[in-house]
């Protein structure tokens, strides 16, 4: 499956998402698929849209997703469409490929639908045998070497790397410090996207994705601001809703130890459960609050929500905090229905992708499908390119003589990027709030015999207009510079300038 998100995005219920994220998934025939497929052919790249790399019997390749992660998910720089003259190792097995644009609700400013912790991976108890070691190490390097977007490794020398970790990853002492060791490594490559994740880590993205997360954390996604962390999503029943935890609150400090890098020390939330963690928290226009909150099992879905404005119930309002769910284009098509079946009868709507950190390809083209039809972009490799092709539904009929406005900010990244940026130049929306994470590659994710996963960034995607958003960002048609996590949604000025112009303000 394809996706792209953006790794920094942060669940924080967990520390990640969340990226963020933005994955596109297909299936082996090409054909995009929700979910994550597996393919046992080599991974190869082809001419035709959404392709599965091919993998050896040893591991699996899923077509992933495109993210970032702290301006999630979703995902971030282009990368340029020949490869250099790199030395390049063949790999003997390759594992199992699933692509997708992530990043994540991918990170920093955005948040993930994943569940990735910054900087380390999850325990394990078990010692993998040397050769084990030394075979991952070596399917996850050949990967790397064999499908890189960037040909100059976007700066890294992937070669010393090679050399810098193989002896550590031969006298590692344990699991743990083995799975940390290769994500150190892959996360040299400083692209914001490619990643490793050790089999706990996979197994509880696969989770969350699935729309079914299991998991031990407080029950948030965050988006990473400069000196805080800034709560985009919390789950329902989770031990941060109990304690009060809003969308909107701002985390400052864990354990009374202020930020300095957000987007990866928010993985200091985590813990054993049962086992407290103390945040300070600032809600929005109130003080600082010491919030002691037990670290317990969370469980469901990230969901999209919708309502009328209080102020003015002409006005449709939804947010979609992910596009990595498998069902959210399902759920936000039926909020949208119901925002149209209600009355009075709407006569603007306001779509918030504000932390959205990217998440599955198939994902992003049905709910383009809402709003628009036809061709909005090329993605493309270091071999080929393939268009972007979106098939209108019925509900873009009904929302045709809508007016629509999105919001987005730093933590809007990679699909959920490539989402705005392309409803903007169709003109079928204006866009309000702060430039975007610029961070769209589309990642691939390849799964590993033991279970640990590579997230290997592939592909790059441009607009009709050949404008690269890897980068750049989405620039906003009117920008409003606020933290609008600083505001209650009644005062949010980025929302209020929406209305302004849903109302017929310039």
């Amino acid at each position: 499956m394809q996706k792209i998100r953006n790794w920094r995005s942060t669940i924080v219920c967990a520390a990640v998402l969340c990226c963020v994220l933005a994955l596109a998934g297909c299936n082996a025939a090409g054909i995009p698929a929700l979910g994550i497929q597996t393919s046992t052919a080599a991974p190869t790249a082809t001419a035709v849209a959404y392709v599965i790399p091919a993998a050896t019997p040893s591991s699996t390749v899923t077509p992933a997703r495109s993210g970032a992660s702290s301006a999630t998910v979703v995902v971030p720089p282009s990368m340029t469409a020949e490869s250099s003259a790199v030395s390049r190792s063949s790999s003997t097995s390759a594992p199992t490929v699933i692509p997708q644009n992530e990043s994540t609700p991918q990170a920093t400013g955005q948040p993930t639908e994943q569940v990735v912790e910054h900087g380390t991976v999850s325990p394990t108890v078990t010692v993998l045998a040397l050769s084990e070691r030394e075979r991952i190490f070596n399917e996850v390097w050949d990967t790397v070497d064999q499908n890189y977007l960037y040909p100059d490794f976007h700066g890294a020398d992937w070669n010393a790397l090679k050399v810098k970790y193989q002896p550590l990853v031969r006298n590692a002492k344990s699991s743990d410090e083995f799975y940390n060791l290769l994500f150190a490594m892959v996360d040299s490559l400083g692209d914001g996207h490619s990643r490793y994740e050790s089999p706990t880590r996979a197994k509880e993205e696969e989770a969350l994705e699935s729309g079914n997360a299991d998991y031990v954390g407080i029950g948030i996604l965050s988006s990473p601001n400069d000196k805080s962390v800034g709560v985009v999503y919390v789950f329902p029943n989770s031990p941060a809703e109990k304690a009060g935890i809003k969308r909107r609150d701002r985390i400052t400090a864990i354990d009374g130890t202020p930020f300095v890098d957000p987007a990866k020390e928010v993985a200091r939330v985590r813990g054993p459960e049962g086992t407290t963690v103390t945040l300070t928290v600032a809600s929005p226009e109130q003080p600082e609050r010491i919030v002691p909150i037990v670290r317990g099992r969370v469980t469901g879905a990230v969901i999209p929500s919708s309502r009328r404005l209080p102020a003015d119930p002409s006005i449709g309002y939804i947010i979609i905090p992910t596009l990595s769910t498998d069902d959210m284009d399902v759920r936000v098509e039926a909020e949208l229905n119901n925002l149209l079946s209600e009355s009075p009868n709407l006569k603007g709507l306001i779509v918030d992708l504000r932390g959205n950190g990217g998440g599955f390809r198939t994902i992003l083209e049905s709910i383009l499908g809402d709003f628009l039809s036809g061709q909005v972009g090329t993605f493309y490799n270091q071999t080929t390119s393939y268009p972007l092709t979106i098939a209108g539904k019925p509900l873009a009929d009904k929302l045709s003589r809508v007016p629509v406005v999105l919001l987005v900010d730093q933590g809007t990244e990679s699909y959920a990027e490539v989402m705005s940026a392309s409803i903007q130049e169709k003109g079928r929306a204006k866009i309000v709030g702060v430039a975007t994470a610029g961070n769209t590659e589309t990642i691939y994710a390849y799964n590993l015999e033991d279970g640990s996963r590579l997230w290997c960034a592939q592909e790059g995607f441009r607009l009709l207009d050949e404008t690269n958003l890897e980068g750049r960002g989405v620039i906003p048609d009117v920008t409003v510079k606020v933290d609008w996590t600083a505001y209650q949604e009644a005062d949010d000025p980025q929302i209020l300038k929406a209305v302004d112009i849903l109302n017929g303000a310039p």
